[in-house]
């Protein structure tokens, strides 16, 4: 794990004679009213008590958070969307030609370092449940798909009739 005490340095920057120790605490978060749990990284100096938060904790703290809030939402996490996506082998990139979003954006969402937008969220729900709707988005934006794509798609919709 990185935390803060190697991101900012081995010597505390408040008091400068410390030195920072990593930690990690569980913190009750509220959200529209739903309330929950998250884990949060920082670093504490052993000699003046200054609680620092460098970079990759910083990240780590906003992704935590932002994956509570899209499951208070009832929006997909990075990690299903992720899983939507090589379901289907899609790169980030084709997925953000068919559906939208952009590349950047995308990785974002599977990250949890951006919650997607509702109308994203669906997009994604009805291209996960239904894949041959990829076919269809790609006939309308003429993005060609890879045959190992279409394979996927294809087989994965046989499944669901068999099923």
């Amino acid at each position: 794990m990185t935390h803060a005490a190697e991101q900012i340095g081995p010597n505390c920057p408040a008091c400068g004679d410390g030195t920072l120790q990593p930690q990690t605490e569980v913190e009750t978060v509220e959200y529209h009213g739903e309330t929950g749990e998250i884990e949060l990284r920082f670093a504490v100096c052993d000699t003046c008590g200054s609680e620092l938060t460098g970079a990759e904790d910083a990240r780590h703290n906003k992704r935590a958070m932002n994956a509570f809030k899209k499951r208070v939402d009832g929006l997909l996490t990075g990690d299903e969307i992720k899983a939507f996506r090589a379901r289907l082998n899609l790169t980030q990139r084709l997925a953000s030609q068919l559906i939208g979003g952009g590349e950047v954006a995308f990785s974002r969402y599977e990250s949890d370092d951006v919650v997607q937008s509702g109308p994203m969220d669906t997009a994604l729900r009805l291209c996960s449940a239904s894949p041959s709707n990829l076919l269809t988005l790609s006939h309308l934006k003429e993005v060609a798909l890879p045959a190992e794509v279409v394979a996927r798609v294809t087989n994965d919709h046989r499944d669901r009739l068999v099923s």
